[in-house]
Order: C-alpha cells, then sequence, then structure tokens
C-alpha cells in the first residue's frame, strides 16, 4: 500500500501541503494522511467509480515512519459562491 493515494474533499479549511486549502476543495493525498484527516473531521473521502471506502482502522495502526507517501496535489478548488 506504500505509494497509494487517494482523493478527499476537505469539509473545512486547513493548512495542507505548506499552504492554505480552501474548504471544499479536492486533493489527491496518501491514504495515510487522507485517514487522519478523515478521523480529525476535516475531510471525507472522495469516492470515484470502482472506489471502496477506506479501513481507517487498519490504516492508522501500520506504521508509516519509513514512507511519509507522496505530498498532497490539489485536483480542484472549492465551488464557487453565489450571491442573492
Amino acid at each position: 500500500m506504500m505509494g497509494r493515494t487517494v482523493q478527499i474533499k476537505l469539509m473545512r479549511s486547513i493548512i495542507l501541503g505548506g499552504g492554505h486549502a480552501e474548504q471544499g476543495s479536492l486533493w489527491e493525498v496518501s491514504v495515510h494522511l487522507a485517514a487522519n484527516l478523515i478521523v480529525q473531521g476535516s475531510a471525507v473521502h472522495h469516492l470515484g467509480e470502482g472506489d471502496r471506502p477506506l479501513d481507517l482502522k487498519s490504516l492508522l495502526a501500520m506504521d508509516r515512519s519509513t514512507d511519509p507517501g507522496p505530498a498532497p496535489r490539489k485536483i480542484s478548488g472549492a465551488p464557487m459562491k453565489v450571491k442573492n
């Protein structure tokens, strides 16, 4: 599972990949980072076609000291806000 990435949608604005990441934006991150952000309530797993939900319990129990995984990559920005 080393090097594997998944897509997440941010549920709140956070610092990710060394910069500001807006609520609602989509990111591709390592499964370990995704699991941590999901458990914290900062993100949800953005399931693509054929994807299965992450097994968070086993992911968080794995030793990640030797493989930090790939750097986060922004897929799309937050949706536009419409003012009435």
